[in-house]
């Protein structure tokens, strides 16, 4: 009854009309698709930036705290366990979320070009030397290298 007088053209059009209707959701369907991913990935290159700003403040507060070792060399010691540490702790960070970022991070390249000259808040400086200096400039290089791989997360991770 409902069909009676049905012709084929009607049918024909039908089906166009409905292949229209899966085209438009499967082009809605998909550009959703590609949002979500886009914010996703967005949001978990936020947290590994987060991680490795807290990694560069470390760092930076390393370079900050160089001490200057004349006579007692503990200070000197205890300093580069915690640069040891700093860079053990790094390079398991980026190591669980990219390789490449971690062979980046442990490139040092040119660290003997690097000043030994270690200037203090207060205006003074020293000079490093010796295996403090050689701490002191890896150190140096590696937070410099971890500053190029957080400007470049997107190529990394």
């Amino acid at each position: 009854m409902m069909f009676e007088g049905v012709r084929p053209f009607d049918w024909v059009m039908l089906v166009v009309e409905i292949l229209v209707l899966l085209l438009i959701a499967w082009e809605i369907g998909r550009e959703e698709y590609f949002r979500r991913n886009d914010r996703n990935r967005k949001a978990a290159l936020k947290k590994i930036a987060d991680g490795i700003s807290g990694f560069i403040e470390r760092g930076q507060k390393l370079v900050i705290e160089v001490p200057e070792c004349r006579d007692d060399f503990s200070p000197c010691h205890a300093w580069m366990g915690r640069v040891a540490q700093w860079s053990y702790e790094t390079i398991q960070f980026l190591s669980t979320h990219s390789p490449a970022a971690s062979a980046a991070f442990l490139l040092v390249g040119d660290s003997q070009s690097l000043d030994n000259v270690v200037r203090k808040r207060d205006g003074s400086s020293f000079r490093v030397a010796g295996n403090l200096r050689e701490w002191y400039q890896e150190l140096s290089v590696r937070l410099s290298n971890l500053h190029g791989i957080m400007e470049k997360a997107d190529v990394y991770f």
